[in-house]
């Protein structure tokens, strides 16, 4: 009877309410388990311990090298830093500042990260890169408008509709960076043909006269291609000894002793590429296109009749050979 009334009694403690004291911590269950830990220290295994922050040429080439990562916000980000702090760097000078910053990069690998940008298909990034082009001192630029020009002239042949629509900003931007100088090495014929495509005048490469005028509701996106038309103008100097030769390059006489035909650059040639020239059919494309703009009437007639005038001009200046 005693070991039946013991177990009996064991049997009940599980039921029963334990009494609570003040002061006292709550009895700990049977299968409990301390999890509880202590440590004197913890160790980051990519924890730097230096002190000083990176040094600005570190940041400025690390940036620099994000310009080719594949994700677009990381590109915008890393140009907004450059726009911030490049600008403001490149305009100090050793012998101005005795604490100026070296080994900044050099232009030329700056263009060369800085310009694919003009053909990113991230929209924003293409904003962002325009940006930070308008803040650069022109001077870095003016040895390098060549280049910059054939990527604007490859933008204006992308297959991809919003770059063509963002080609002739960055080609408006280098017209007011570098003025007249921007086809002093050439490219003025290629950047009208460009032109025409962004305007969706057809048959100007095969010199026809078939246009594909914009349709009135693309009139925002026909606008600021006009309003670039109307900038690449001819040139105010003129080059009278041009067929002397005088200042061609060595190597640019044929076979046969005779000069090839030059890139117009002086106002001359210009008049006489688009008039008796290569440019016939870009002249011809670009009167019919913007006389049917204009006929439209509204903001976009107007700025097509301010080409038009430019163009027209052409026609009636007399050329001296």
């Amino acid at each position: 009877m005693g070991s039946s009334a013991k177990r009996k009694r064991e049997k009940q403690k599980d039921f029963q309410k334990p009494k609570l004291k003040v002061g006292k911590a709550r009895a700990k269950a049977d299968n409990f388990t301390n999890t509880s830990f202590r440590s004197k220290a913890i160790t980051l295994t990519t924890q730097s311990l230096h002190t000083t922050a990176p040094s600005t040429t570190y940041l400025f080439t690390h940036h620099l090298s994000l310009l080719t990562h594949h994700n677009a916000t990381t590109r915008r980000e890393s140009l907004s830093y450059l726009k911030t702090h490049l600008p403001a760097a490149l305009s100090v000078t050793p012998s101005t500042t005795p604490n100026a910053i070296s080994n900044l990069p050099t232009t030329s690998s700056l263009i060369a990260s800085l310009l694919p940008l003009i053909l990113d298909p991230s929209a924003s990034v293409r904003a962002q890169l325009l940006t930070l082009l308008a803040h650069l001192p022109h001077t870095h630029l003016t040895l390098h408008t060549r280049k910059i020009l054939l990527f604007v002239n490859s933008a204006m042949t992308h297959i991809s509709s919003d770059i063509r629509m963002d080609s002739t900003k960055f080609l408006d931007w280098l017209l007011g960076a570098s003025g007249e100088e921007v086809f002093s090495a050439g490219g003025w014929g290629v950047c009208l043909r460009g032109l025409c495509g962004c305007l969706g005048f057809g048959g100007a490469a095969g010199g026809g006269s078939s246009v594909i005028v914009p349709k009135v509701q693309d009139g925002k996106l026909a606008l600021p291609h006009l309003a670039v038309l109307t900038n690449v103008k001819l040139p105010s100097r003129s080059n009278v000894y041009a067929s002397l030769g005088l200042f061609d390059m060595l190597g640019s006489v044929s076979k046969g002793g005779v000069l090839p035909e030059a890139d117009p650059e002086d106002r001359d040639s210009r008049i006489r590429y688009l008039i008796d020239g290569a440019g016939r059919g870009v002249f011809d494309s670009l009167v019919l296109g913007l006389g049917r703009l204009k006929k439209g009437g509204g903001e976009m007639g107007r700025a097509a009749g301010k080409a038009l005038v430019i163009l027209k001009a052409v026609d009636s200046e007399v050329v001296v050979e």
